[in-house]
């Protein structure tokens, strides 16, 4: 049987450059899993990639608060919110770590 899933962290580390269809496969993505109510994470963003889902306005239609710097703390704040609900903000998931830049430097 299929486990249900709420989360999906998705690591772009290996993602140095993304075109068009690489942008609408994570639109398709994430207005799949937001229809059912799921979350869509991408950690480790390249600073070139991120450039590009901001100007086709990905980083809005997925959320700021959905971008981090490692899949360690999208994984952390994704348990976090399956626990307590999805409506716990980040910022007191954060409980005394600084806030990590959501894309990574060149």
């Amino acid at each position: 049987h299929e486990e249900d899933v709420d989360y999906l962290v998705l690591s772009m580390r290996a993602v140095p450059l993304i075109d068009l269809s690489g942008i609408e496969a994570l639109h398709s993505l994430h207005d799949s899993m937001a229809a059912q109510g799921k979350t869509l994470m991408l950690a480790a963003v390249h600073p070139k990639v991120m450039r590009m889902l901001e100007r086709a306005g990905l980083d809005v239609i997925i959320g700021k608060e959905n971008f981090f710097w490692s899949a360690d703390r999208a994984i952390l704040v994704a348990e976090s919110q399956h626990e307590h609900g999805k409506q716990q903000p980040v910022d007191e998931i954060e409980s005394a770590t600084t806030v990590e830049p959501m894309a990574m430097p060149i």
